[in-house]
């Protein structure tokens, strides 16, 4: 930017001249040329400003007036030149006073699902009015952040951008937090659609259940719990296993039992006057053959 240069020196006279910029109000003046001034930053004092380039009529330095000064903006300040034999001349130099670096924090405490997200963004420097928070899966490309808070369980980066004031520049940081899946008990789930009994087969008995619910929440198989069963082929006590997973951790079981199947009556008759020769009651069996003569056939009688 170029340097604007406002300056009077305070010398009385009845003749005024232009030189580089600077107003001269005596023909014999210490200084020919104002010095220009270094950028500053918010909150610096005018002695970090470095002046250069001033000339003078005679030896001697230039200094600014009050070096404490912090200034506010970006503006003229005084500047004295003091000649050797200790004349002093002031003039007015400009100084561009940049945005200062903000400061900020933004924390966000690990949760478990299903519970509410609490995110606390603070600034000294830039304050809150003007902050926006975004959210992605920890480690994904800043691309993916959005303004959508996630619910899902997993890790993932909260990002807060605190605006630029006239005194601070944009401030942007980010914390991780973790959502870890809830845990369920028998107490939480329900399972329905599971007898309590069931006939022995011979082969697995897999129960078809209708529903596995959390609460008035009906669960996605494959997606919110897998099933698994132990001691489901013999007649005696089975287990249905309900593995939740995704969002929800733990292990919900639910008990049924396989009986043994009726034992059958089986009558064995005569073909020529159709008399009943014997009845054995068989186990599971519904066809009997005989290698006697006069058993030549059997029918299942409940």
């Amino acid at each position: 930017m170029p340097l604007r240069l406002f300056e009077r020196v305070a010398i009385s006279s009845a003749t005024s001249t232009f030189h580089n910029n600077v107003v001269v109000t005596k023909t014999d003046a210490l200084i020919t040329k104002a010095p220009t001034a270094s950028a500053i930053n918010y909150g610096q004092e005018l002695s970090q400003s470095t002046l250069s380039g001033g000339t003078a009529s005679v030896d001697g330095t230039f200094a600014w007036k009050s070096p404490e000064t912090v200034p506010e903006k970006s503006g003229s300040y005084e500047v004295v030149f003091t000649a050797g034999d200790g004349k002093a001349e002031s003039c007015f130099v400009f100084v561009t006073v940049n945005k200062a670096k903000g400061e900020g924090k933004v924390s966000a405490g690990n949760i478990t699902y299903g519970n509410a997200l609490s995110v606390t963004a603070e600034s000294e420097t830039n304050g809150t009015e003007n902050v926006t928070c975004t959210y992605k899966v920890k480690g994904a490309d800043d691309s993916t952040y959005t303004k959508v808070q996630p619910t899902d369980m997993g890790e993932y980066t909260v990002r807060a951008v605190f605006a630029a004031t006239e005194q601070y520049a944009q401030v942007t940081v980010t914390a991780d937090f973790k959502i870890s899946p809830k845990t369920l008990t028998a107490d939480d789930v329900t399972i329905d659609g599971v007898e309590d009994s069931y006939t022995y087969t011979g082969a697995e008995v897999k129960p078809a259940q209708s529903a596995v619910k959390y609460g008035e929440k009906t669960l996605i198989a494959g997606t919110d719990y897998t099933l698994g069963y132990r001691n489901n082929k013999a007649a005696g006590n089975a287990t249905l296993v309900v593995s939740v997973c995704g969002n929800y951790t733990g292990i919900v079981e639910k008990t049924f039992t396989i009986t043994e199947k009726p034992a059958q009556t089986v009558s064995f008759t005569d073909v020529s006057d159709g008399k009943v020769i014997k009845t054995y009651t068989l186990p599971g069996v519904t066809t009997v053959s005989s290698t006697k003569p006069f058993l030549s056939q059997a029918v299942c009688a409940s």
